[in-house]
C-alpha cells in the first residue's frame, strides 16, 4: 500500500509540472477578458489564481502578494501574469 501511495505522489507532481502552466494561461486567459470588459474585481482574482496554479505552495490572495521567482514553474508565463496585473493595478 505503501508503494501505490508513493506512486501516486510521484505521478501527481510529475503530472502538475507538466499540466499547471497550462492551467495557469488558462486563467491569465480570463483575466485578460475581463480587463477588456472593464471587470477589475475579477480580472485581479484570475491574475492571482493564475499566479498560484504557476507556483506550487503559494497560496495568496492579497493582490499584493507575489509568488517567489524559485516556486515558479514557468518564468516566461509568469512575466506575462505579472505584466497584466502590474497594468491592472496601475491604470
Amino acid at each position: 500500500m505503501y508503494e501505490y501511495r508513493a506512486a501516486k505522489h510521484l505521478v501527481e507532481i510529475t503530472d502538475s509540472k507538466f499540466r499547471l502552466p497550462d492551467l495557469a494561461r488558462k486563467y491569465f486567459r480570463i483575466a485578460e477578458i475581463f480587463r477588456e470588459l472593464n471587470q477589475q474585481d475579477s480580472s485581479i482574482v484570475n491574475y492571482q489564481k493564475a499566479l498560484q496554479t504557476i507556483a506550487p505552495g503559494f497560496t495568496s490572495n492579497e493582490v499584493g502578494d507575489n509568488p517567489e521567482i524559485e516556486n515558479l514553474l514557468s518564468k516566461l508565463d509568469a512575466l506575462d501574469i505579472l505584466a497584466g496585473k502590474g497594468a491592472l493595478l496601475w491604470a
